[in-house]
Order: C-alpha cells, then sequence, then structure tokens
C-alpha cells in the first residue's frame, strides 16, 4: 500500500528528480512541486509527473489581486493537480474568486490556504506591520475562510508551535533561535502530516 506522506520535489532539474522518484512509483503516492520547479518548466509539469503514477500537490501560494489569482487558476484549467495552495493574507474576495474559478476549472482540485508561512517568526512579523503573535496571525487569517467552501485553512490549535521573539543583547539569543528553529521544523512536519491526512489529535500526541 502506497504512503500518503508527501514529498517535496524541490530539485533543479526534473529529470533529476524523475530518476529519484522512480523506484518509489507504487510505494509513494503524493510529491509536491514547488514555484522553482513551475516556473523553470511551466504547467507541463504537472503533467509529466502526474502521467508518472502520482498525485501532484502544487504548492504556488497563489496571492495577488481577485482576478489574477482567478486566471491563474483558470490557466491550469485540466491540469491533474489534486491539491493547490493559496495565501489567505490575499483576503476574502481573493479566495472566493479562487474557488469559483477552481470550481470551474479544476473540480478534482483541493484548495488549501496557506497563513503564516513556517519561516516566519514574531519578529519578521513586527517588521512587516503586524503586531500579532505567529499563531494569532495564523487564527485571524484562517477565520477569514468560510469553512462551508471547497478551501481549507490549517487549523492551528494544538498542532504548530509558536516561536518566541528575541530581543536586542539577549545572552540567550542563540539558545532561543535553536530553539526556534526546532519549532519551525516541527511545524513543516505538521503541514506534511496534516496534509497526508493524518489527524490532528495523533499529531500532537507525538
Amino acid at each position: 500500500m502506497a504512503t500518503e506522506l508527501i514529498l517535496a520535489v524541490d530539485l533543479d532539474d526534473k529529470d533529476v528528480a524523475k530518476k529519484f522518484l522512480t523506484p518509489l512509483c507504487g510505494e509513494l503516492s503524493w510529491v509536491k512541486i514547488g514555484l522553482q520547479m513551475f516556473l523553470k518548466y511551466g504547467p507541463g509539469v504537472v503533467d509529466e509527473f502526474a502521467d508518472a503514477g502520482f498525485n501532484v500537490f502544487l504548492d504556488l501560494k497563489l496571492h495577488d489581486i481577485p482576478n489574477t489569482v482567478a486566471s491563474a487558476i483558470k490557466s491550469l484549467r485540466g491540469r491533474p493537480c489534486g491539491m493547490l495552495t493559496i495565501h489567505t493574507l490575499g483576503g476574502s474576495e481573493m479566495m472566493r474568486r479562487a474557488m469559483d474559478a477552481a470550481a470551474d476549472a479544476l473540480p478534482q482540485t483541493r484548495l488549501l490556504g496557506v497563513t503564516v508561512l513556517t519561516s516566519m517568526d514574531e519578529a519578521q512579523l513586527s517588521g512587516i506591520g503586524i503586531s500579532r503573535a505567529p499563531m494569532q496571525q495564523v487564527e485571524v487569517l484562517a477565520n477569514i475562510s468560510d469553512p462551508t467552501q471547497h478551501l481549507r485553512v490549517f487549523d492551528p490549535n494544538g498542532v504548530y508551535l509558536a516561536t518566541k521573539k528575541i530581543g536586542k543583547n539577549n545572552p540567550k539569543a542563540a539558545e532561543i533561535e535553536a530553539d526556534n528553529a526546532t519549532r519551525q521544523e516541527w511545524n513543516r512536519m505538521a503541514d506534511m502530516a496534516l496534509l497526508s491526512g493524518i489527524a490532528e489529535e495523533t499529531i500532537i500526541e507525538l
């Protein structure tokens, strides 16, 4: 039985990626294609990995004005991507237009809403004018979406770990940075586990 874990294909060369993935065909269900490979090879790369026997998670984190995001999704019409990410920071109208476009052009695709990138800590959010802690910002953005719609936003309760703010001249700065790195890695793993269908309760028990 193939695992439902998702393997991120973050490589420059699709042929190298295919060579690496070939032995996993039948054992691995999902691969994640990000912006790097998508921009280098274009939308056709989705078809290539699907034709190789994998479900494709297209992680583009689309974030633009509503019409542009809707048009971008429509440009993927018929592509065999099982999941596609948009960024919830684009707001409710952008998300609504994205859902409408996906329903028309990609009816089998599940839209996932990205809230706060796992690389962002409280200091970085503050630097772009957001005064809330990462987990508070996740909740704000998650609440924008309509739970009755096709869009799914990650639920932060009990799964993700908040990073800590590092003040100036903090003697424990190195210790906090190391702890934050561990927390960010956990959050990345939690993202992948949730997307693969593992229950939140199971993740919390780990």
